[in-house]
């Protein structure tokens, strides 16, 4: 008799609406079937709907023993790769202990002309590739984000740039470029919304023994944090050009007391190390 009676008063209630929902049809039955007693049945529709009532909290952001993370602004995945020209040959960059100096590290990478450039001459004529080496106190970071770049633990450190020389090597024109391409939008400071206040405090022309010129800037600037908070940051880079291509090794850091403290000291040494050659070996085109 009870299931002759829940049975006509589904029935009954099912043709009181035209269209009722999966959802009301279970929350009726559940409420009869538990004897007048109201169970609880979520309802998303309703104010006080609360899905994390329905879900282990422990395991909400959990996939496979991994642990989500909220995307959005300064996460990784909010983050855009630096563009910094660097042309690598595959499985060229190396890192090593230095022999020279006690806790510094050697950096070396090959690198093949830009598009740009080497679309202009065809081989054999077209410029081979470089050996580019530097010495740096900090380690070389790995990853998507990076092409040849080492870091501190203050957030200063160093990192190459590669681009087609101006039409005019000089001084201005090469110090002009390697600022344009630092303060750069794309570039390693400009992922959070750009470049301000660009201020170049110095620049300058030498040659080295092999008698190469290479051209430095010393320039400061305000990049925005991933929390839209300006950043002083200074910036000292060494270029050589080789070729139709500059070669840059950029050091950057904190203004003030943070670039004293944490880069300073490391400038002339770091600068100084950096040697760029010719690959001229039959293995300059592999890659």
């Amino acid at each position: 008799k009870v299931l002759l009676l829940l049975t006509l008063i589904l029935s009954y209630g099912w043709s009181l609406s035209p269209s009722p929902s999966r959802r009301t049809f279970i929350k009726s039955a559940a409420l009869l079937s538990t004897g007048g007693v109201t169970a609880v049945i979520a309802d998303p529709t309703s104010s006080n709907f609360d899905p994390l009532q329905y879900v282990d909290k422990d395991k909400l952001n959990g996939f496979n023993g991994a642990q989500a993370q909220p995307v959005g602004v300064g996460t990784m995945a909010s983050r855009a790769r630096p563009v910094t020209g660097v042309n690598l040959v595959q499985d060229t960059l190396s890192c090593t202990k230095s022999q020279d100096i006690k806790n510094w590290y050697t950096v070396t990478a090959e690198l093949k002309p830009s598009t740009t450039v080497a679309s202009k001459e065809k081989s054999p004529n077209a410029p081979p590739n470089v050996l580019l080496q530097f010495s740096s106190p900090w380690k070389l970071k790995q990853g998507m984000f990076y092409d040849v770049e080492c870091r501190g633990d203050n957030g200063e450190g160093c990192y190459l740039i590669q681009l087609p020389s101006p039409d005019s090597v000089s001084l201005r024109h090469v110090t002009d470029k390697v600022v344009a391409a630092v303060t750069a939008p794309a570039g390693r400071f400009g992922a959070n919304g750009g470049v301000g206040n660009v201020k170049v405090l110095k620049r300058s022309e030498s040659t080295g023994g092999d008698k190469e010129k290479y051209y430095d800037v010393d320039v400061t600037f305000d990049a925005l944090s991933p929390a839209m908070r300006e950043l002083p940051r200074r910036v000292y880079a060494r270029s050589y050009a080789v070729r139709g291509n500059l070669y840059v090794l950029v050091l950057q850091g904190g203004t003030g007391k943070k670039w004293k403290d944490d880069v300073e000291g490391y400038v002339e040494r770091i600068v100084g190390s950096m040697g760029v050659g010719e690959v001229r070996s039959s293995l300059r085109n592999r890659g």
